[in-house]
C-alpha cells in the first residue's frame, strides 16, 4: 500500500500535460527579467502536420498549429543566444491552454508550452553545441570554528 504523502505528491504531477513539439520558430526570441530577477524568454513556433499521399506519391502539408513557448532562467538565456526566427526546433515541456477575452471582446484561446528543453531539429540541419560554464557561488562566511564551503549553484 502506498503512503498517503506519496499519493499526494503523485497527484501534483498526474494532471499536467507533457508534450514534445517539432516545428519552426516563427518569431525572434524576446527576453525579459521579472520583478524577482528571473530571466524569461519566449518565442512563437509553428508545427505543421504532414502526410504522405499515396495517390500523388507526394508529401502534403495539412493543418498548421501556432503556439507560444516560454523558457525560464538559464534555459531562457541559452534560447536567446541560440534560437532564431526560421530555425527548425524541438520543444519539450508542459502544455497550457488558456481561454481569454481579447481586446475586442471576442473569446480566444492561447496555447503555450512552458519549456523544459529546447533544441534544434537535427533531422533538418546541423548545430554546434557549446557547453556553458557554471560560475562558482561566492564563498559564504561560516560561523567561527566551522570550515568554509564553496558550493556550485546549478543554473
Amino acid at each position: 500500500m502506498m503512503a498517503a504523502h506519496i499519493i499526494a505528491e503523485m497527484g501534483e504531477f498526474m494532471n499536467e500535460i507533457h508534450c514534445t513539439v517539432v516545428g519552426n520558430a516563427v518569431s525572434d526570441v524576446r527576453s525579459a527579467v521579472t520583478k524577482t530577477g528571473h530571466h524569461v524568454a519566449s518565442f512563437r513556433m509553428a508545427a505543421t502536420t504532414r502526410r504522405f499521399n499515396r495517390e500523388s506519391n507526394r508529401w502534403e502539408d495539412l493543418d498548421t498549429s501556432f503556439l507560444s513557448v516560454s523558457c525560464w532562467r538559464a534555459l531562457a538565456d541559452h534560447v536567446l543566444a541560440s534560437i532564431h526566427k526560421g530555425d527548425p526546433v524541438v520543444v519539450v515541456g508542459r502544455l497550457r491552454v488558456r481561454e481569454y477575452v481579447d481586446s475586442q471582446g471576442r473569446a480566444a484561446i492561447s496555447v503555450e508550452v512552458e519549456a523544459s528543453s529546447v533544441g534544434h531539429d537535427l533531422g533538418r540541419g546541423t548545430s554546434a553545441f557549446e557547453r556553458t560554464r557554471r560560475e562558482p557561488a561566492p564563498e559564504v562566511a561560516a560561523p567561527e570554528g566551522a570550515p568554509s564551503v564553496n558550493v556550485e549553484v546549478a543554473a
